[in-house]
């Protein structure tokens, strides 16, 4: 019973321990494991260090966009705030790699059975690779955590203008840092509206005829 019942947020007690070890494990990882950035993780920490201590976005004292904005302004922020080290990202992608693991743990809170919601969090917090893959300076995990966002979003809410409105802006962000994956879940965004508010029309025309 101490596994499966709710505490928070849908979450169990162990659940709650398990996303509270996934912070531990990934925050470890990022402060002790040296970090290396090369090819273009390289680029994203070099983008980022230039807009946070020279103020403009380019490589090698030369103005660039070629990799998009979104990842690198957010570790400018970091490297303004702390210090331009490569440590700093780590943590930086360490926080956001914790991310995915409780808006994932959220989302299997409302979908799965307490049982199976249980071992979903224990794979996303434990999962070696998403623990050590942590300190890499790439867009992986501040996109996955987008999109977990724009699930929750749309498992938790009825397509009204607020909830339009929020994952307009997340699929915004999205598109800022990883165009490809933007696009996807852009479609998958349509898709649910269209098929949310079909849903509505079918159960008012359903109703109407009842009476």
């Amino acid at each position: 019973r101490f596994a499966v019942r709710p505490v928070f947020g849908g979450l169990s007690a162990a659940a709650l321990a398990l996303v509270g070890l996934a912070l531990a494990l990934r925050l470890v990882w990022g402060l002790a494991h040296p970090i290396a950035p090369a090819d273009d993780f390289l680029e994203y920490h070099t983008l980022a260090g230039n807009l946070a201590d020279h103020g403009y976005y380019g490589l090698f004292d030369e103005p660039r966009a070629f990799r998009p904005p979104g990842w690198p302004l957010v570790l400018a922020g970091a490297y303004w705030a702390f210090g331009f080290h490569e440590q700093v990202g780590a943590v930086t992608v360490a926080l956001f790699s914790w991310g995915t693991v409780v808006l994932g743990s959220l989302i299997a809170a409302r979908t799965l059975r307490p049982p199976f919601a249980l071992a979903a969090v224990a794979l996303l917090s434990l999962m070696p690779s998403a623990v050590f893959y942590s300190g890499v300076l790439g867009t992986e995990f501040p996109s996955g955590f987008l999109m977990l966002a724009m699930m929750l979003v749309m498992i938790g809410a009825s397509p009204r203008r607020w909830s339009g409105l929020l994952l307009g802006a997340l699929d915004g962000a999205l598109l800022l840092t990883r165009s490809d994956l933007g696009i996807a879940m852009a479609v998958v965004v349509i898709a649910f509206l269209f098929l949310r508010r079909t849903d509505i029309h079918d159960r008012r025309l359903t109703a109407g005829l009842a009476a």
